[in-house]
């Protein structure tokens, strides 16, 4: 794994990545076009719909879901029970949680919603989880397609986690598609920090030079011609 010049990260012991003046690993990762958005974008266009409209329709239910996975994450090591939830996403994690208990597994969750911040980007990772004898690092998603992006912003948030001197270290990482419509519908993309390390350090090192490039993009966008 590469490391940029110079780079460290540190845990935000007060606040969150919202007031750092360093990039969030999201807006990083905008700098690649997204092949199912413009299809999607242009889908919407042929039905009359505004593009505006559904992506903020859609990041406000994301938004929803991630906060209610949140409150069952903070009941989650108590006697399990269930409130009243909103969004079908939020009990498609509920339903995944009691496959979890179901299989005999030992959950704990380590980290919610915990803010990092490095000298050239920052982010927020949804949850750091124990399953069993291994730590996880969990982001939970609600999209339809499940893309290469997604295991970068994984493997930005595991970089800033080492670079801290994190004091669990990750064994593996886990997207967690849980369906917006189906409240007992689930998918989980593991990678092995062990057996997939080569492409760990492939999708690491090529984030790091998209931080770059991010960066170098600011300076020429200030150019007038």
């Amino acid at each position: 794994m590469n490391f940029l010049p110079d780079d460290f990260a540190y845990e935000r012991t007060t606040g969150s990545d919202n007031d750092s003046t360093e990039k969030r690993v999201t807006r990083i990762l905008d700098e690649i076009n997204n092949p199912y958005i413009i299809q999607w974008a242009n889908s919407l266009g042929f039905r009359h719909l505004s593009y505006v409209k559904e992506l903020n329709k859609y990041a406000e239910l994301g938004t929803k879901v991630h906060s209610e996975i949140e409150d069952i994450l903070k009941n989650i090591n108590s006697p399990f029970y269930l409130t009243k939830y909103e969004t079908p996403g939020a009990y498609a994690f509920y339903t995944w949680v009691n496959d979890k208990h179901k299989q005999n597994k030992k959950l704990k969750v380590l980290e919610i919603e915990k803010s990092i911040i490095g000298k050239y980007f920052c982010g927020t990772l949804d949850c750091l989880m124990q399953i069993d004898n291994e730590v996880y690092l969990i982001d939970f998603k609600t999209s339809n397609s499940i893309g290469y992006k997604y295991y970068m912003q994984l493997c930005a948030y595991r970089y800033l986690l080492i670079l801290m001197g994190y004091e669990y270290p990750v064994d593996k990482m886990m997207i967690l598609q849980v369906d917006k419509y189906n409240p007992d519908k689930y998918k989980e993309f593991i990678i092995d920090c062990k057996t997939d390390s080569d492409k760990i350090d492939l999708m690491t090192n090529a984030f790091l030079e998209l931080v770059i490039l991010s960066y170098k993009l600011d300076e020429v966008r200030q150019f007038k011609f």
